[in-house]
């Protein structure tokens, strides 16, 4: 009987973490989440660390407890700050946004991935697998948000969160070349996901997207799963669009 692959997902609390765990486990992975908060819903992992991303030293002696204590094949850098974190001075409009949210955007979604990234090379050398990291980008690491959507709307992309997703998916390019040709580095970048927007934004948004709907948690979570596999196996420094359309026009 073979030895499960383990899977090292951060930001597992979250929806696209908790859909991301739900894919890999479909897919015969046994996962271990990282989140700032427990899940709701343990089913699909069947380890959990709390940790607080914006802590270098808790970052760092939590996922080596994890490296040590696991022998991990995929890891899956999803943990950020979106809209919904609550950050005061974040998800509104540019004239009001704060220096801190860009701070605290590009140590979530910039330097923990690279101290997760460089942790998992370090352990490498003693893991025979095949070996994969998964970067969680955005349209919006690519593209400016479009004002039109936000139009009598209580919140805006934050800049801090465009501007570090652009940053982690040079860092997915980056990692590529350096981690060759022992781990395979590549991103999603999803669109919008449809989670309890108000009519008049989902209306604005679908009608700028080609497939004329949004974004889903599993859909995302399937990509992801596909870079993880051995389905990938010829794939690296690549960033998949997963958008509807989004990006096109």
């Amino acid at each position: 009987m073979s030895t499960p692959k383990i899977a090292l997902v951060t930001g597992s609390s979250g929806p696209l973490g908790t859909s991301i765990s739900a894919s890999l486990v479909r897919f015969g992975y046994k996962v271990i989440g990282v989140d700032y908060r427990p899940p709701t819903d343990f089913s699909n992992i069947y380890e959990f660390a709390q940790c607080n991303f914006l802590d270098d030293v808790e970052l760092k002696r939590t996922i080596e407890t994890v490296f040590k204590n696991n022998r991990i094949q995929t890891l899956v850098n999803n943990a950020t700050l979106t809209t919904e974190s609550g950050l005061e001075g974040f998800a509104v409009n540019f004239e009001k946004q704060s220096p801190r949210g860009i701070k605290d955007s590009f140590q979530v979604n910039v330097i923990a991935p690279f101290i997760l990234s460089q942790l998992f090379f370090d352990h490498s050398s003693n893991n025979s697998s095949k070996l994969s990291i998964v970067n969680i980008g955005s349209i919006y690491g690519f593209v400016a948000p479009n004002p039109l959507i936000y139009q009598e709307q209580d919140f805006f992309s934050p800049c801090g969160y465009g501007i570090s997703k652009a940053a982690l998916i040079h860092l997915t390019k980056y990692l590529s070349v350096v981690l060759a040709p022992k781990i395979r580095v590549n991103a999603v970048s999803p669109g919008g996901i449809k989670r309890n927007q108000n009519e008049q934004f989902v209306a604005s948004y679908e009608g700028l997207t080609p497939l004329m709907r949004m974004n889903s948690e599993i859909e995302t979570a399937e990509v992801v799963t596909f870079l993880a596999s051995q389905k990938s196996s010829y794939m690296t420094g690549q960033n998949l669009v997963v958008d509807g359309g989004w990006t096109v026009w």
